[in-house]
């Protein structure tokens, strides 16, 4: 164990070296090889994933965050242990869910900028739910304030009843249009409304696996990719640049073809991959149910036990791995977008500790998770630049 620990770091030291390190170990030394790869920068070689140092993925990653959930770290302290983790440029994502008080996205805002000002934070905006222009131009104005003017991306969606609350809050009645300006996605796209407030970048909706309206009718993945294609022409004619940012998908396999349906259809532009972070197993069943995607079981191998999500997701994220690795940076995706439904802690603990992470992203995410928590007040008040 010695000898090898001391070999990968002297390697590591060397520039211009091309050794490949291989460690065969046992399962229970598996820990052992997690942290070789930490400290000399190669990957595991583990059972069905042959992927060496020159075979990084390379991609970047997001995160999507209930405004409410936000809040309520921000009260309870946790938050400010946690934020200031983010890396810089880390885009962290606020969905416009139904059942939310109307000011609570401003105020998430603001509890994100005050808490890392050097991650990118992207608002939800529901075209569905909008009143008036007048009334998207004055909540457009306040999530500026609350960013120190330094907003530039948000996402647009229809706006789903059925949206991604953890809690089932949105389980309540807030189905269809308020009767807006804005009946579509297309609508306020090609209205010219976000330019006149600073937005230039602009997420866009991808859905793996089509879109289920409701129990009884859906909009297939083909005819989906072309609506998504004619949002990313009209976005781009009016000077935005789009960006796609899928719904989470159980199925590597599923999600990395829905990518390829993508570019065969002409839409190069970088897309955002969504993924589930570790979570139960009857979460994930509940979630699934509730956005109308495949359940879990359905998208696990016979090896892999569904009472284990960490290692579900690892599975999944090697078989994308891979995929993007054959495809490469402009062919395949750009950046892994996770949904920390079985919170936040565990979902950033994942990224820096788990090799399946570490070969998908380049490398194991530098977190200090730890300190964090043992000394919360000099982590809130750490650096936002942290590697």
């Amino acid at each position: 164990r010695g000898p090898a620990r001391g070999l990968a770091r002297r390697v590591a030291r060397e520039d211009d070296n091309r050794l490949v390190v291989r460690f065969h170990a046992a399962p229970e030394d598996e820990r052992l090889c997690q942290q070789v790869v930490k400290t000399s920068r190669f990957e595991l070689d583990t059972e069905g994933c042959n992927l060496r140092r020159e075979e990084k993925a390379m991609i970047k990653w997001s995160l999507e965050l209930s405004p409410l959930s936000l809040l309520r770290g921000a009260m309870s302290g946790k938050l400010l242990r946690l934020m200031p983790l983010l890396p810089r440029g880390t885009s962290v994502y606020l969905p416009n869910l139904p059942a939310d008080p109307p000011e609570c996205i401003e105020h998430a805002i603001q509890a994100v900028f005050d808490a890392n000002q050097q991650v990118q934070i992207v608002p939800h905006i529901a075209v569905s739910r909008v009143r008036s222009e007048a009334n998207l131009l004055q909540r457009l104005d306040r999530w500026q304030l609350a960013a120190s003017m330094s907003l530039n991306e948000v996402l647009v969606v229809h706006g789903d009843a059925r949206a991604h609350a953890v809690d089932g809050a949105a389980e309540k009645e807030h189905t269809g249009s308020l009767g807006g300006p804005y009946m579509k996605s297309l609508d306020l796209l090609d209205s010219g409304v976000l330019q006149q407030r600073g937005i230039s970048r602009v997420g866009l909706c991808g859905h793996p696996e089509g879109i289920a309206l409701d129990s009884k009718s859906s909009i297939s993945r083909e005819a989906a990719i072309r609506i998504l294609g004619e949002k990313v022409r009209v976005a781009t004619a009016r000077g935005l640049e789009p960006n796609i940012v899928t719904q989470f998908c159980f199925s590597a396999g599923r999600s990395t073809s829905y990518i390829d349906a993508l570019r065969a259809a002409g839409v190069t532009q970088p897309v955002s991959l969504g993924v589930v972070g570790p979570a139960k197993s009857s979460l994930l069943q509940r979630m699934a149910a509730h956005c109308r995607v495949a359940p879990p079981n359905s998208a696990l191998t016979e090896k892999v036990d569904v009472e284990q999500p960490s290692a579900a997701l690892r599975s999944y994220l090697y078989e994308v791995a891979q995929w993007q690795i054959q495809r490469g940076g402009d062919s395949g995706l750009q950046t892994l977008h996770l949904y920390p439904f079985g919170g936040l802690e565990k979902t950033l603990r994942f990224l820096s500790t788990d090799p399946a992470a570490a070969v998908l992203l380049g490398g194991p995410v530098a977190l200090d998770l730890d300190s964090a928590f043992f000394t919360a007040t000099s982590a809130a008040a750490a650096s936002p630049n942290r590697p």
